[in-house]
């Protein structure tokens, strides 16, 4: 049998991992089975660091508007990208590539995915927007700060 586990706190997902070893030693004593559990963890759940997301939000609501921002609920998706904010504060968004009247309506993984290249620009855009707002540095207190996980060690906290 195979399967994926993913929390969105690290130290839960240690005590699942410990308790389905437990389980799994149990039964295989029990019955004589060959039982295997492997790990640890290989995606962990994204994070946002919320000061981070403060200054991505001001500096995209100025190429898109604030009424084109919208915050998605948290997920459980895999992401190769959550390893970085395991070690440093980060922020990750999705651009909506998304578009109907041009019947790009399919989900990434699929063989018919593409995307709305227009929306490309704005993309562009938004990161240079963030730069500039943030040329003379972030505060790397405030970030760190904010930072409310307390299962992550993260470099200068």
């Amino acid at each position: 049998m195979w399967g994926t586990m993913r929390t969105y706190n690290m130290n839960v997902n240690e005590y699942i991992f410990e308790r389905i070893n437990k389980i799994a030693k149990c039964l295989s004593d029990e019955t004589g089975a060959e039982i295997s559990v492997t790990g640890p963890i290989k995606s962990y759940c994204v994070y946002n660091n919320p000061y981070l997301c403060e200054l991505m939000f001001s500096s995209f609501e100025k190429v898109v508007s604030k009424e084109n921002i919208v915050v998605a609920e948290p997920k459980m998706g895999s992401e190769d990208f959550s390893r970085f904010g395991a070690i440093i504060p980060a922020v990750f968004f999705n651009l909506g590539t998304r578009n109907a009247e041009k019947g790009i309506t399919r989900v990434v993984h699929n063989d018919d995915f593409n995307i709305d290249e227009d929306v490309m620009e704005y993309g562009a855009k938004a990161f240079v927007q963030f730069v500039l707002d943030n040329q003379n540095g972030i505060d790397m207190q405030k970030t760190i700060s904010s930072d409310d996980r307390e299962d992550v060690i993260i470099r200068g906290k």
